[in-house]
């Protein structure tokens, strides 16, 4: 999409494990959520977007490339997994076809992952059908 070089994109893939692992051992909580969906999900919810007065201002041109270019974004997405997806900071692919269910286990996750005053007892866990480490 011309964000980058392919030197700073090999320079980015090649320093952000370090620079996470810097972050993590001064004490910095690092969670990265990939929110899953399907092609034929993203188009509908694309078109939906493009059809509503009050939506269309969401869709960007990453949006519009997306169908056509669904199988490079696809490869890159693996390789980013494979290669930044580490013990200290692993990727979490959410994925449900219900936008608000992927963001309540998103959620359900960060608030499970820590002790904070008045933390109910019945914080319900994130529900891992929804939810996995890649």
């Amino acid at each position: 999409m011309g964000f980058c070089t392919d030197k700073q994109y090999n320079q980015f893939m090649q320093q952000v494990s370090s620079l996470e692992k810097m972050l993590v051992d001064d004490g910095v909580f690092i969670v990265k959520f990939w929110f899953s969906i399907d092609k034929e999900q993203q188009n509908n919810r694309i078109q939906e977007r493009l059809d509503s007065p009050l939506k269309h201002w969401k869709v960007s041109p990453v949006d519009l490339a997306a169908q056509s270019k669904w199988e490079d974004f696809t490869k890159y997405k693996k390789i980013m997994f494979k290669d930044t997806s580490t013990d200290f900071a692993p990727w979490l692919n959410v994925k449900s076809p219900v936008r608000e269910e992927s963001r309540i286990q998103a959620m359900r996750y960060i608030l499970s992952q820590f002790d904070y005053k008045d933390r109910s007892p019945e914080l319900p866990a994130p529900d891992w059908k929804y939810l996995k480490q890649v």
